[in-house]
């Protein structure tokens, strides 16, 4: 994917976890049954490198997130129902990329399609999870009981974006009591390092600092909070009140 494709990744508004999924399905990054075993050079037995949720083809990226039986049916009874194994994809980055243009790739109206990509990622979750659940505690992939995890986490989502449109337009920057300021921090991740920022203002608005620096971390959650340490710890070594 191209840079602009990571970016559009990441600014994405859904839950960091549902970002991580489609990031590491992108960048091949997940430890997948077939991919293991092919990096060992151990791929003469079968069994050990078949879907655990279909059993009927080696466990790729493409295969359980797209083609597996089970994925087609969480796709299909899903807020947004198509056949994801008709999406002609050359690689899993490609179908990342595809979905989060869907817009121009699958018609989706551009108002809507913040909404589609949070329907993908927790379908790819949930198929990871229930992956996991079977492959390592015997729990097995019941799709009646997904499709209604399923539908309920979509309507959380829903309702959760729905909420931040209707309060985005009232949200804005507040500025300190007289005599205090205001450090605010963020992290831009991307798939070869994370970037931090730290500003401070005061009480008229002025900029007092800005602070930027590189970071090896890849994982969003783990941005935010060595974004969040950073922060703080500049307070202390100005003596910021705060």
């Amino acid at each position: 994917m191209s840079e602009q494709d990571w970016k559009l990744l990441w600014q994405v508004k859904m839950q960091d976890r549902l970002k991580l999924i489609l990031w590491k399905i992108a960048a091949e990054a997940l430890p997948l049954r077939a991919t293991i075993f092919a990096r060992m050079g151990a791929t003469d037995n079968l069994d050990t490198i078949l879907c655990p949720l279909c059993s009927n083809q080696a466990e790729t990226a493409l295969h359980l997130f797209q083609h597996c039986p089970v994925s087609r049916i969480l796709w299909r009874n899903s807020a947004w129902p198509l056949d994801i194994a008709n999406i002609p994809t050359s690689s899993p980055a490609d179908l990342i990329k595809k979905l989060l243009n869907a817009d121009d790739s699958l018609g989706i109206p551009p108002p809507q399609l913040q909404m589609f990509i949070i329907n993908a990622a927790i379908i790819f979750y949930e198929l990871w999870y229930s992956r996991n659940q079977l492959l390592h505690a015997g729990i097995p992939c019941i799709i009646k009981a997904k499709l209604v995890a399923l539908a309920r986490r979509y309507a959380d989502h829903f309702h959760a974006w729905h909420q931040v449109q209707t309060l985005g337009c009232r949200l804005r920057w507040v500025p300190p009591e007289p005599d205090w300021l205001k450090v605010n921090f963020d992290v831009a991740v991307r798939c070869n390092g994370s970037f931090l920022a730290v500003s401070c203002r005061d009480y008229t608005s002025s900029l007092c600092i800005v602070y930027t620096e590189r970071l090896q971390a890849t994982d969003p959650l783990v941005g935010e909070v060595l974004a969040a340490v950073r922060a703080v710890e500049l307070a202390l070594e100005n003596n910021w009140p705060v």
